[in-house]
């Protein structure tokens, strides 16, 4: 943080994956972005708050980049707080939104009730997906405030960017679930054979807004 007080712009992050990518393509499209008053800043998870709240008040620019999070409640397995799009609407003050219902229970083959992590898994991805696009408005509200919600994640969002370049380098029919397996290991050995190209491509991306924003 004391380095960041010193910036112009400031992009702050989640954790140590994003800073091994984004620093990885800054490296390549914009080498000189430090030296033009931009940083990175990781904030320890989904700590925005504090952060955002000294860097605002400083008249620092503030850009955020975080994941459309889910959370299902402790006493209702069917009812998931929206963590992502709330910690983004809390951030500029705006009201925020009430849980969603996701019933990803199933009938087994003895007559029973079940709750299948991979039904939880593929119910909660689609929903988020359509947080995405249902809440299109209210995500270019807050792009114009320069907070950035991922469609689903940090993996996905490189994917719709790069997806084909993820399975060639990293040797996987599914790079996504190949990165989360180890975010920081494997994006390291993906970082380390992206292009000046795919790095270009990626910042240019419309899920990539944030990075951007960091070097307009």
């Amino acid at each position: 943080l004391s380095t960041a007080l010193f910036a112009d712009k400031v992009l702050l992050i989640e954790g140590p994956s994003e800073r091994v990518l984004f620093e990885k393509v800054l490296e390549e499209t914009n080498p000189t972005y430090e030296l033009e008053g931009g940083y990175i800043l990781e904030v320890d998870g989904i700590k925005f708050k504090p952060y955002y709240k000294v860097l605002n008040a400083l008249d620092i620019i503030t850009i955020v980049k975080t994941d459309n999070d889910l959370k299902a409640k402790s006493n209702e397995k069917t009812h998931f707080d929206l963590i992502g799009f709330n910690r983004c609407l809390e951030l500029v003050g705006m009201t925020k939104k009430e849980f969603v219902e996701i019933d990803y229970s199933t009938i087994d083959e003895n007559g029973k009730k079940v709750w299948p992590v991979s039904n939880k898994e593929r119910l909660v991805k689609e929903e988020k997906r359509d947080i995405y696009q249902t809440e299109e408005e209210t995500i270019e509200t807050l792009e114009s405030k320069d907070i950035y919600l991922s469609e689903i994640d940090l993996e996905h969002d490189l994917y719709e960017a790069i997806g084909d370049r993820m399975k060639k380098i990293l040797k996987s029919s599914n790079p996504i679930e190949y990165l989360q397996r180890a975010k920081m290991l494997n994006m390291l050995k993906l970082t380390q054979d992206l292009t000046a190209t795919d790095c270009s491509t990626i910042i240019e991306h419309d899920l990539f807004k944030a990075l951007k924003r960091l070097v307009d």
